[in-house]
């Protein structure tokens, strides 16, 4: 057996406490059927700090050895961090020590995993799938690996057969890149904060208010380390550094308030409106209508903004089942957190 230590200096933020990132190599899917080859994992001793460390059987016979040794290193960590860890991963390490009659840590830790996470960003952040190295080169990671787990199977049996290190080189630079490239994945988590409605907004200000819309600069404690800018139904979101630009369209129409409840009402067929029935008594019952879903409205005209959230606000349409739309106003612009929401619910239409 093989093992590798190294040292690393990163920054990142988002770590959680004394976790452990890990990365496992195979030389198949299942594990009654397979052989774990190589274990990969990284933590941070100190801000900044980080230590990488790897078991490599040299052959199949010393799978056991590499359990025994990942499990009692584990055991001293709080939290396993991954990628799709808990759909391949951990289950493959537990079934493993099963096998060998050890005793897994993995089933009583706490288990991050960073792909369902960052899965719903793949359309907002403009990539062709949710594979950790599309990811990556979004971060522009530089990422020198060029193969994939599969096709190092082969290398590795022909290693076991020749020793030839020139073979082995090729098989631990795939587990640390995939090891460092899941530590590089904290700098996505900003973006999924902005997706979930959760973004830590602790500013607003009005860049713009005029005929073309409004322009609201949202600034965050997060950081967004490469530009997104996302267009849609003329809404444009652009996250970048430590700020999120926002841009509304906002133009003065005139729209329907509808009332939830018809049955109170009546339409007012000469003002082209809805009364309440107490009020219809004194109308002239050929200028009333039974109101409907429809013709259940009053309308007003002002200034308004395409809303994504209709919870504590009116909400007015162009028709009973239209798109909602709130007035603007410039109070409007004061509550970050309402933002927030109002971003996510936007990011959360991507798809």
């Amino acid at each position: 057996m093989k093992i590798i230590d190294k040292t690393f200096s990163l920054d990142y933020k988002d770590v959680p406490e004394n976790a452990l990132f890990l990365d496992i190599e195979t030389t198949g899917l299942k594990a009654e059927t397979s052989h774990l080859y190589l274990f990969g994992c990284i933590w941070e001793e100190a801000p900044g700090a980080w230590r990488f460390k790897q078991w490599f059987a040299e052959t199949p016979y010393e799978e056991r050895v590499v359990l025994r040794e990942v499990n009692a290193f584990a055991a001293d960590f709080s939290a396993f961090v991954h990628f799709n860890g808990d759909r391949f991963d951990l289950p493959y390490l537990n079934v493993k020590a099963e096998d060998f009659g050890l005793d897994s840590v993995f089933p009583a830790k706490k288990s991050f995993d960073l792909y369902p996470v960052l899965k719903p960003l793949k359309a907002v952040l403009g990539l062709p799938n949710g594979r950790q190295k599309s990811f990556e080169s979004f971060l522009f990671t530089g990422r020198k690996d060029i193969y994939n787990g599969g096709e190092l199977i082969d290398f590795y049996f022909r290693y076991v057969r020749s020793g030839d290190a020139a073979l082995l080189k090729p098989l631990l630079l795939h587990n640390e890149e995939d090891v460092l490239g899941t530590v590089s994945l904290l700098a996505l988590l900003p973006y999924a904060r902005l997706q979930a409605g959760k973004a830590p907004f602790t500013g607003v200000r009005v860049l713009a208010d005029d005929a073309d819309g409004v322009t609201l600069r949202l600034d965050t404690q997060d950081r967004y380390p490469v530009p997104v800018t996302v267009n849609d139904g003329g809404i444009l979101v652009k996250a970048l550094e430590n700020r999120v630009l926002l841009k509304l369209p906002a133009r003065e129409q005139t729209l329907k308030y509808f009332y939830p409840n018809q049955k109170d009402y009546f339409y007012l067929i000469s003002e082209d409106q809805a009364i309440h029935r107490s009020v219809a008594t004194f109308v002239d019952p050929a200028n009333l209508k039974k109101a409907t879903k429809e013709n259940c409205y009053i309308k007003k005209t002002a200034r308004f903004y395409p809303l994504m959230q209709t919870e504590g606000t009116e909400i007015f349409r162009e028709s009973a089942a239209g798109a909602p739309y709130g007035v603007w106003t410039a109070a409007a612009a004061d509550d970050p957190a309402y933002w927030s929401r109002y971003i996510g619910r936007f990011l959360q239409r991507i798809k």
